[in-house]
């Protein structure tokens, strides 16, 4: 059994503009926050790996007055190693978006 936890705060500002009033504001689609979670189990040849990964909000405008919401999804992914020949081959099958969360990536898609 393993896990893994990662936490990331992002801070992506505008550094230059002809439009000054967008100066210092947070890059369009970059999230200030970003998470990773994971739990692994493992039995001989056998592998079954849930990640959930978090996205905070992103604004969708330079003037940062319009964003989408932040969201999280669960994936769940499961592998075989088995051996043709001495040589091992992985079977890797993933589920994504496991709970079907609604969310968007890029606005009004």
């Amino acid at each position: 059994i393993w896990s893994e936890i990662k936490y990331d705060y992002n801070v992506s500002t505008i550094k230059e503009s002809a439009i000054p009033v967008h100066m210092g504001k947070q890059v369009l689609y970059a999230p200030y926050e970003l998470g990773y979670t994971s739990l692994g189990v493992q039995w001989k040849n056998a592998r079954l790996l849930w990640v959930r990964n978090y996205t905070g909000f992103r604004y969708t405008n330079e003037d940062n007055t319009q964003y989408l919401p932040a969201h999280a999804v669960s994936n769940v992914m499961a592998s075989y190693t088995f051996n043709i020949k001495k040589v091992p081959i992985t079977a890797i099958s993933w589920i994504q978006n496991v709970a079907n969360e609604d969310y968007m990536v890029l606005a009004n898609r």
